[in-house]
């Protein structure tokens, strides 16, 4: 009897998250906070916030200069569910290094490590491929080449990509731990939670204008999930301040636990140029951008 009472909790609870996956939505805006009646002044403001933010990080016209961007890093996926679910790499923690063409989805991984060490995954114009060890690219679509490669490239140059949001509005300001926070939503399209368009809540640091945190949602992982990365450690990288120590927690509490993704970078190498052949092995090879999302509740079906 009591077995068969696990067996029903453990299938409710099942339940529930696969309804919480398929059917809810999160907003990375806080509650108190109404976006509807975002006015003129507060989207000029979150604009003009955001430029300062540029500028802290060093610039357009700098971060421009650049087109190839080495890095290596160990990721540490902490959670031990999480990285049940959405251990990419069958070892933990990994040593990556990760070549992006900047300001783009396009690059690669390499696992330089573990049971992976020398396999490579790609991504060009989201035609994936992997490449084993003195092997060619292989091309298959892949959820773990969609969602890995773009969102680090992404990520690690935040501050300069984020600028392309088309709607940007200050929602506030938040003291936390000591400092003060303009908190700027950047999104596409409206400012209203959608069901496929992430909301990304910048919290920039109002003495120093660096990005210090950022609350998003993660659309690509269920419109359910709502995360928190902390970005530290800025260094100066070619005159770009970029960030060698993050972590990423559930919510919207930078000091909630568990740590989900641990990220230590070891090194960053920018170029002025770009090989094109590296980066697009197959060149002919091109894709629509896919609904990620839909991909990969197809995979859970």
């Amino acid at each position: 009897m009591k077995k068969r009472y696990k067996i029903l909790i453990a299938l409710l609870i099942t339940g529930i998250l696969i309804g919480l996956f398929l059917f809810s939505i999160s907003t990375a805006i806080p509650n108190n906070i109404q976006i509807n009646s975002l006015t003129k002044v507060e989207q000029q403001q979150g604009r003009e916030i955001m430029k300062l933010m540029l500028q802290a990080h060093g610039g357009k016209e700098q971060f421009n200069k650049f087109k190839t961007a080495k890095t290596i890093f160990r990721h540490d996926i902490t959670f031990a569910p999480y990285r049940w679910m959405f251990g990419f790499y069958g070892h933990n923690p990994q040593l990556i290094k990760m070549t992006t063409l900047i300001g783009t989805d396009n690059g690669r991984v390499e696992f330089i490590d573990g049971p992976n060490n020398k396999l490579q995954w790609g991504i060009q114009n989201w035609a994936c491929y992997k490449i084993a060890p003195n092997s060619k690219p292989v091309f298959e679509q892949s959820f773990d080449a969609f969602f890995y490669i773009p969102t680090g490239a992404y990520f690690q140059f935040l501050p300069f990509r984020i600028q392309e949001a088309n709607k940007v509005a200050l929602i506030g300001v938040k003291e936390w731990e000591g400092h003060t926070y303009d908190l700027v939503i950047a999104t596409w399209n409206r400012f209203e939670t959608q069901r496929y368009i992430d909301q990304y809540v910048l919290w920039i640091n109002q003495e120093t204008r660096r990005l210090d945190y950022m609350t998003f949602t993660v659309r690509d992982q269920g419109s359910f999930v709502k995360a928190t990365i902390s970005f530290n450690d800025y260094r100066n990288i070619n005159g770009l301040l970029l960030s060698f120590d993050s972590h990423i927690v559930f919510g919207d509490d930078p000091d909630d636990v568990p740590i989900l993704h641990d990220f230590k970078v070891s090194s960053i190498n920018l170029f002025e140029s770009a090989n094109e052949d590296y980066f697009f092995p197959k060149p002919e090879l091109r894709y629509e951008k896919p609904n990620i999302s839909l991909y990969f509740k197809s995979l859970t079906q």
